[in-house]
C-alpha cells in the first residue's frame, strides 16, 4: 500500500560500499539491468507495456516505471530520484530513459534537482500518461483499453519510438559502471543519507 516501488535495495548498497565490495554491487546492478533493457524493448514480444501506479515510484521504482510504453498513476502519489542527496546519480538507467522520454535538459533537471513530484507534474513532463483518481486506477486501466481502436496501429507506434530512441544494453552497462565507481568512493555523510532513506523503504 502507498508504494508502487521504492527503488533498489539501499541496505544492500551501503554494506556493499562499507565492505568494499565492488564485486557485489556490480552483479546487483547488471541484475537490474537485464530487467529494465529487457522491459523497455518490450521482452521481444509484440505487446505493449502499461505501468499501473497506484504508490510512489521512487529512484529504481521510477527507473522501471518510464521503461513501460503507458504510464496510468493516481493523484497523491509522489515520483523522484533522490540519487543526488547522497552525491549518486540513478545508475540503472534513469538517465538513458528520461532523455529519450524528455530530452536532456529536462533530464538533467529532473536528476539533479532531486525534489519529489507530483503526477500532475510528471503527467506535463509526459511522463504520466493517464491520471486517475486515488484508488480509481484499475477503472483507468479499463477505460483505456475499451477505447484502443487499433491495437495494431498502437503496436507499431511505441516500436517506432523505440526504433528512433533505441537503446543498446552496452550504454546501460557503461552507466553502471560509472555509477558502481561513485558509490565506492561514498563518504560516511552520504552513507548516513542511503541509511536515512533505507528505513523509510524498511517502514513502507
Amino acid at each position: 500500500p502507498s508504494a508502487f516501488s521504492l527503488g533498489g535495495d539501499l541496505n544492500y548498497f551501503t554494506n556493499c560500499v562499507r565492505q568494499q565490495d565492488r564485486l557485489a554491487l556490480h552483479t546487483y546492478a547488471m541484475r537490474c539491468i537485464d530487467v529494465l533493457i529487457e522491459n523497455y524493448n518490450n521482452l521481444g514480444m509484440p505487446i505493449v507495456t502499461i505501468a499501473l501506479v497506484e504508490g510512489d515510484a521512487i529512484g529504481g521504482g521510477l527507473e522501471s516505471m518510464i521503461t513501460n510504453d503507458i504510464v496510468i498513476a493516481e493523484r497523491g502519489t509522489q515520483f523522484s530520484l533522490p540519487e543526488i542527496h547522497f552525491n549518486l546519480f540513478p545508475g540503472m538507467g534513469g538517465y538513458s530513459f528520461l532523455i529519450r522520454k524528455i530530452g536532456e535538459p529536462m533530464a538533467r533537471s529532473f536528476i539533479e534537482g532531486g525534489k519529489p513530484k507530483c503526477v500532475e507534474e510528471m503527467h506535463s513532463l509526459g511522463l504520466v500518461d493517464i491520471i486517475a483518481e486515488p484508488g480509481g486506477a484499475i477503472f483507468a486501466l479499463y477505460k483505456y483499453l475499451s477505447e484502443i481502436r487499433s491495437f495494431g496501429n498502437l503496436l507499431a507506434m511505441h516500436r517506432s519510438r523505440r526504433r528512433v530512441h533505441a537503446l543498446l544494453k552496452n550504454e546501460l552497462i557503461d552507466i553502471a559502471n560509472y555509477w558502481v565507481d561513485t558509490a565506492m568512493s561514498a563518504s560516511a555523510d552520504d552513507l548516513r543519507r542511503m541509511d536515512c532513506l533505507a528505513r523509510v523503504q524498511f517502514r513502507k
